[in-house]
């Protein structure tokens, strides 16, 4: 493996998180970055959006994302294209996973995916994941998924 970090540390990281950051670009060529839950299957992330958000508009126009989880000092980065998803077993296997993920320990209310019937549900699929640990960028690890398993790269430059 090349880099320092195994892919089970990103992938228990990714597992256990409950928010993200996504980074979207709008037809102005202004970013916009908001905060979201979702669902990692080890191979994509899934989230979703209302239909009425400038998340929204942005993807329509570029599908191109970059999401970030963690902090600076133990970061994972990942980029790729976020694409609407409207298969019904998928969007099935995904609600499920985001009910058990998200359950209000209050009320005991669970969070579906979409959440609404004004949200569309969408598909990360990734091209590359960057980690580091420690604030160290030295320790950076790269991954790219080679269809059966994520693979450590040697790192580019960011």
């Amino acid at each position: 493996m090349a880099g320092y970090m195994p892919f089970s540390k990103i992938d228990a990281w990714l597992r256990a998180t409950r928010s993200m950051w996504i980074a979207t670009v709008g037809p102005d060529q202004q970013p916009h970055l908001v905060p979201l839950w979702f669902y990692w299957d080890g191979r994509a992330i899934y989230f979703d959006t209302g239909v009425k958000t400038v998340k929204r508009r942005n993807l329509s126009n570029n599908d191109r994302v970059v999401a970030h989880v963690g902090n600076g000092d133990d970061p994972i980065i990942i980029v790729g294209r976020a694409l609407q998803i409207s298969d019904l077993d998928e969007i099935a296997r995904v609600d499920l996973a985001f009910r058990a993920k998200y359950v209000d320990p209050n009320s005991g209310v669970s969070a579906g995916y979409p959440e609404t019937d004004q949200d569309l549900a969408y598909r990360i699929d990734i091209d590359r994941i960057m980690a580091w640990e420690y604030g160290t960028v030295a320790t950076r690890t790269d991954f790219l998924f080679d269809g059966v398993s994520w693979q450590g790269i040697a790192p580019q430059r960011i």
